[in-house]
């Protein structure tokens, strides 16, 4: 029993060491790399380096956040890597709308703070899904790690305060309609577009695939949610 657990423990300490079992890093590690108080620590893969990964939250200003990509060695910074992104507004998670809707085969992932990951291309790295809410509009992007910079795969500005409404994510494919096509009809009646984007493997990027017109009702608060009525085709 002691010489099994004395090779478990020198397996643990290999695994370690090449980076199959994660490190995690502590405020104190942080701080030795010029990161001091972070919003958050999040421990994910990124960039499919086999290296240790974590998303950081960065406080900039009283009301607004950043957010960095750090690669980590022994517990030795090897890269950081910003996000263009920042927050208008730090949100508790609690308060803030999910305007998403999917299906069963799709797994949105755990929303974190004002955020998605998961690998929603299938590509091998993790991508954010991103929300920013501020006092002039409510938007979204989707961020993924490549060649040594964070790009934007997609992004659109959305009907602010609504949930389970403006985002429909499908495999490999995102509905978005953008704030701009929401026009008010009726007492709570809107009419607006939905924009098909799908991932292309060649180009490496969301493409806009096909559009749809829709007619939807949309419930004052607290409900704040969008039943879509008929389709109907644009005036000639």
């Amino acid at each position: 029993m002691i010489e099994k657990t004395k090779y478990l423990v020198i397996l643990l300490l290999m695994m370690f060491k090449i980076g199959l079992v994660a490190q995690d890093i502590t405020i104190n590690d942080l701080e030795k790399f010029g990161i001091e108080k972070p919003l958050f620590i999040i421990h994910n893969n990124f960039t499919d380096s086999k290296l240790d990964e974590y998303l950081i939250g960065i406080r900039r200003g009283a009301s607004t956040s950043g957010l960095e990509i750090l690669q980590i060695q022994d517990k030795n910074l090897v890269s950081r890597t910003k996000i263009p992104y920042s927050a208008s507004e730090i949100f508790e998670k609690d308060n803030f709308f999910y305007p998403i809707v999917t299906n069963d085969k799709i797994d949105l992932g755990e929303f974190q703070y004002y955020f998605y990951i998961n690998d929603y291309n299938k590509n091998g790295r993790n991508e954010i899904f991103l929300f920013q809410l501020s006092g002039i509009g409510f938007s979204f992007q989707i961020n993924e790690y490549n060649e040594g910079k964070v790009e934007t795969l997609l992004y659109g500005d959305l009907y602010p305060a609504y949930k389970y409404s403006f985002v429909t994510l499908g495999d490999k494919s995102i509905e978005i309609v953008p704030s701009q096509t929401v026009e008010r009809i009726g007492d709570d009646l809107y009419r607006m577009k939905a924009i098909m984007y799908t991932w292309d493997e060649t180009d490496n990027i969301y493409k806009e695939q096909d559009t749809r017109l829709f007619k939807a009702i949309m419930n004052p608060p607290p409900e704040r949610l969008l039943t879509p009525v008929e389709e109907y085709e644009e005036d000639k």
